[in-house]
């Protein structure tokens, strides 16, 4: 797998670079994670986030605003491919309840936050779908290899994604560091 150094974009390439939909997700996945990760570095957690600093929030959700096509490119080339809406189905044995771009209920850059008092963050307890009112599908896609050692609670390589049911119970060790993209789906 192509490191992140070697996936750099010139920082003078603009957010409304063209972008060939003809190319196949996994083929692109590349290029769109080298854009995001490019900018990552000197982003700022949301105002919500830094405002309550008390809070032990798993993540901080970023402010990608200067790059948000960048971001909505991923994600809605992740969903146009078909094999993902069907792997993330088989996950969690439901089907979706939207189509096409519908089916994303939210979408992130996030952060994984260290926890100073050392607790495992439980999902089932503290919760990670957008909404409680229905199930979600959670996607996680690595824009660095994930592990425990950076807050995540499984090895995923730079690119790869897991699909999780928001209503699991999965466990993320107290670490903080990693960085990702996080998609709610409506299935």
């Amino acid at each position: 797998m192509t490191s992140n150094s070697d996936m750099r974009i010139p920082e003078h390439e603009s957010d409304d670079d063209s972008d060939d939909e003809s190319i196949p997700y996994l083929q692109a996945r590349p290029k769109l994670l080298a854009k995001i990760s490019s900018r990552i570095d000197t982003t700022s957690p949301r105002a919500s986030y830094e405002e309550r600093q008390d809070v032990p929030f798993l993540y901080e959700v970023l402010d990608t605003r200067a790059f948000h096509k960048r971001v909505r490119r991923l994600v809605d080339r992740w969903v146009k491919d078909e094999a993902n809406i069907e792997r993330a189905s088989s996950t969690v044995r439901r089907s979706p309840r939207a189509k096409g771009a519908s089916v994303v209920s939210g979408f992130s850059v996030f952060r994984l936050k260290a926890m100073a008092d050392q607790r495992l963050w439980d999902t089932k307890r503290d919760g990670l779908g957008t909404t409680q009112d229905q199930p979600e599908t959670i996607v996680f896609i690595a824009l660095e290899t994930l592990t425990p050692d950076n807050g995540f609670f499984m090895k995923l390589d730079e690119g790869q994604d897991v699909c999780l049911d928001s209503k699991d119970s999965v466990q993320f060790p107290s670490t903080g560091g990693g960085r990702g993209v996080y998609i709610a789906l409506k299935i």
